[in-house]
């Protein structure tokens, strides 16, 4: 079986919007803007996807013994299936910050090494828990984790860097703001931002594997979301109005990004891993945990040979976005994007490895 084109776009969701907006014709249009995405020209050539990766397999880890550390504490929260809070605890965790230029820095949070579960369980509700089964053991080392995903002004100031492979736009989002998520990137022109700032910064950034990515999202809970049994929209940025996960009431829905760090993190200290933009990781896209995927947290590469040809080339996208409805913000939910294709609910997130 062959999955869709780009589940990233949701024709029921828009026509749902329309809907609960009267029938509006007017708004009908703007969401459709909002939700449409297109084929990137800026496409990188046979030699630079050689090159690409090159660059994903190439690991350099970053000597934690050489950075200033901070320690910050947060607040998370537990939710039960009416996602009513049934627990608070205080964490903390540890950062350190990059300086990217034009005043802007990017932080990294230390993410312990250890051992988890990826997938989901049989009982999870989901559109398509097929292609999060079968259920694995996966141990990770020690890695770093930005603590929010890339900001717009993070974006500006890395895409005015010299090219590496290709030209970077520094302002493509739809909702445009400095703290806001950038979107409307493709895979390859998060690769190229990842690249630019390696080579500024002198360390290796890259994309999330999606085995680290759940790791870190999980941050030690076994539950359909790191806060509990469900989501409100007073825990993360979604289509809340719409189709319930669990026995939460319908709540707002923004139709829109929110600036980074919104909500209530998780217990590793990262903030908006569910909703707000989907992050692209590095895996190319394979239908289902099947085969011999990593088990030591690094990123499924090989191309996916069951898959239609045009959809083998394809990456891994996490997390969920504001225009998605509470099912597709899992921990163990996994889509895809075509690499050239941007979206307006599409974003990114960059790790490094770690010396321990």
């Amino acid at each position: 079986m062959n999955y869709p084109p780009n589940p990233l776009l949701n024709r029921r969701s828009l026509l749902k919007l329309a809907a609960l907006a009267g029938g509006s014709a007017g708004l009908a249009t703007l969401l459709s803007s909002r939700l449409s995405y297109s084929a990137d020209q800026n496409q990188a050539s046979a030699e630079n996807i050689e090159a690409i990766e090159e660059f994903l397999r190439q690991i350099r880890p970053v000597n934690s013994q050489n950075l200033q550390w901070t320690e910050y504490s947060f607040e998370t929260v537990t939710v039960d299936r009416r996602g009513q809070i049934i627990d608070r605890r205080q964490g903390s965790a540890r950062s350190w910050r990059e300086p990217l230029g034009n005043g802007s820095e990017l932080e990294m949070v230390a993410i312990p090494g250890g051992s988890f579960r990826r997938g989901s369980k049989n009982e999870e509700k989901g559109d398509h828990t097929s292609s999060e089964k079968p259920e694995n053991s996966l141990t990770t080392a020690a890695f770093f984790l930005s603590k929010y995903p890339i900001t717009q002004a993070q974006w500006r100031a890395i895409a005015q860097l010299p090219k590496i492979n290709l030209e970077l736009n520094p302002a493509p989002s739809f909702f445009q703001g400095d703290n806001l998520p950038v979107e409307r990137v493709s895979w390859y022109e998060a690769i190229e931002f990842c690249q630019r700032l390696s080579r500024s910064t002198g360390k290796d950034y890259r994309l999330a594997s999606e085995s680290r990515w759940e790791y870190a999202c999980r941050a030690g809970t076994t539950t359909p979301f790191y806060c509990g049994e469900t989501l409100t929209s007073e825990r993360a940025n979604y289509f809340a109005v719409y189709d319930p996960y669990a026995e939460e009431p319908a709540s707002a829905y923004l139709a829109r990004t929110t600036p980074v760090g919104s909500f209530a993190p998780n217990n590793f200290g990262l903030y908006d891993m569910h909703g707000n933009v989907g992050e692209w990781c590095a895996d190319s896209w394979h239908r289902n945990y099947e085969g011999t995927p990593p088990l030591d947290g690094s990123a499924w590469l090989d191309r996916d040979t069951r898959l239609q040809p045009r959809y083998r080339s394809a990456r891994l996208v996490r997390g969920g976005s504001w225009g998605d409805e509470a099912r597709h913000l899992r921990s163990a939910n996994r889509t895809f994007c075509l690499p050239d294709q941007h979206h307006s609910v599409l974003g990114l997130r960059v790790m490094a490895d770690s010396t321990g």
